[in-house]
C-alpha cells in the first residue's frame, strides 16, 4: 500500500462511503429564468434608470442617486430591457 492509498483508508470509512449515481455526476441543464415584472423595481425603477442612461449616466452615478448598488441597477435594467423587447411593458 502506498502512502496515498493509505491515507485516503485512514480518512474514508468503506463502510460510509456513497457511489457517485450518474444522476449526480450529470451536468444539470442551465434553467431559463423568466423576467420578474412582480420586482418593484423593474416596473418602477426601470424607466428611472432608463431615462438616466440615456441622459449619458453611468451605472455607478445611477447607484449613487437611486440609493441602489450597480450591480441592481444593471440588473434591473436589464430586466426592464428584456420586457419591454418582449411586450410585457
Amino acid at each position: 500500500m502506498n502512502p496515498i492509498q493509505h491515507l485516503v483508508a485512514q480518512t474514508v470509512d468503506p463502510k460510509k462511503a456513497v457511489p457517485a449515481s450518474a444522476e449526480s455526476i450529470r451536468a444539470k441543464e442551465p434553467t431559463k429564468h423568466k423576467i420578474s415584472l412582480t420586482q418593484p423595481n423593474v416596473q418602477k425603477r426601470g424607466p428611472q434608470i432608463e431615462a438616466l442612461t440615456i441622459a449619458g449616466m453611468g451605472y455607478k452615478q445611477i447607484a449613487a442617486q437611486l440609493g441602489l448598488s450597480p450591480n441592481t441597477v444593471r440588473v434591473t435594467y436589464s430586466r426592464y430591457r428584456k420586457a419591454k423587447a418582449q411586450g410585457l411593458i
